[in-house]
């Protein structure tokens, strides 16, 4: 059977193809999967949250080298069940690392860990001579001398 051309069609099939390819070229490319962070800190402690949905425990690893918290991993791409295939993919995966430098008042031996719910909570707790001290004022004319008593 015969059909008519219509060469209309046919340039808007090449507008998209160049529309597509313009639009690659001006997105810089998407970094593989990087967690997002919220560090916070009370009297005690820093405490920074990681998000890492659908990782387990057993993917994530957890360093300190001096002043330097690295937290790495990675995020696996999940494959398609039953032999199926994906119209589209826009999360992330691959490899991550993100590196915090800790603040000199850190307590580096007392870091611990805990990941629940897809979130990873690091506590960093404050060495003692680094935590705030209430001192007392006393009232009255009484200066303490250089003995520590009273003169």
């Amino acid at each position: 059977m015969l059909s008519l051309w219509n060469g209309f069609d046919d340039l808007l099939r090449v507008d998209d193809l160049f529309r597509a390819t313009r639009e690659r070229a001006a997105a810089p490319e998407r970094p593989a999967f990087a967690p997002a962070a919220d560090i916070r800190e009370d009297e005690l402690a820093y405490l920074v949250s990681v998000e890492l949905p659908g990782l387990d425990v057993a993917d994530v690893s957890l360093e300190v080298d001096g002043n330097v918290l690295t937290l790495s991993g990675e995020r696996r791409a999940e494959k398609a069940e039953g032999g199926g295939s994906y119209h589209r993919v826009e999360r992330r995966y691959g490899a991550f690392s993100r590196r915090f430098v800790l603040p000199d008042t850190v307590d580096t031996q007392q870091i611990d860990a805990t990941m629940k719910q897809g979130v990873l909570t690091v506590r960093l707790p404050k060495a003692a001579q680094s935590q705030v001290r209430k001192i007392q004022v006393r009232a009255g004319g009484t200066e303490p001398n250089a003995a520590g008593g009273s003169s």
